[in-house]
């Protein structure tokens, strides 16, 4: 029986504090709450922070994982696809919000509304909190702004993203 060596590999973004375990040998991730399988993991501010957790995303696959072993869930073959699906997922998600925003303020439930409509009720606080997590990051970059006075809060776009 052969021995392998985890490395510790810091990946915030679900949580501050997430850390995945990779063995190098077998090219295995452990990937604890950064990676599910069959859904999303939940990136809610303030200890949640979407702008961490897809630099985390694109760290793991850098390290070229072939297997990922997710904290819930089956593990997934290719670990490679895997990420590169759920980037692709976090950035779809993010331009359907800034779509809803062309239409004109809103907060974040006016936001949930639409962009989850298919899902079951009780996910839609869940999802409010990983909302909340895109609109910190669009604000990072200029593109959206909270709107001051209003509460519950509203964000717009700024005339950069226009």
């Amino acid at each position: 029986m052969g021995s392998s060596e985890l490395i510790a590999v810091h990946t915030p973004g679900h949580a501050a504090d997430h850390l995945c375990f990779f063995d190098a040998t077998e090219r295995w991730l452990f990937t604890g709450d950064l990676v599910l399988q069959g859904t999303t993991s939940l990136v809610v501010p303030p200890d949640g922070d979407m702008t961490a957790d897809l630099h985390s995303l694109e760290r793991i696959l850098r390290l070229g994982p072939l297997r990922l072993l997710p904290g819930h869930g089956e593990e997934l073959e290719d670990g490679g696809a895997a990420v590169r699906g759920l980037i692709e997922h976090r950035l779809r998600r993010e331009a359907q919000i800034l779509r809803q925003l062309r239409r004109g303020p809103a907060t974040i439930s006016e936001l949930v509304a639409p962009l989850y409509a298919a899902y079951p009720p009780p996910v839609l606080g869940m999802a409010a909190g990983t909302v909340h997590a895109h609109l910190i990051k669009l604000e990072r970059e200029g593109l959206v702004r909270e709107m001051d006075g209003d509460a519950p809060a509203r964000y717009e776009l700024t005339e950069s993203s226009s």
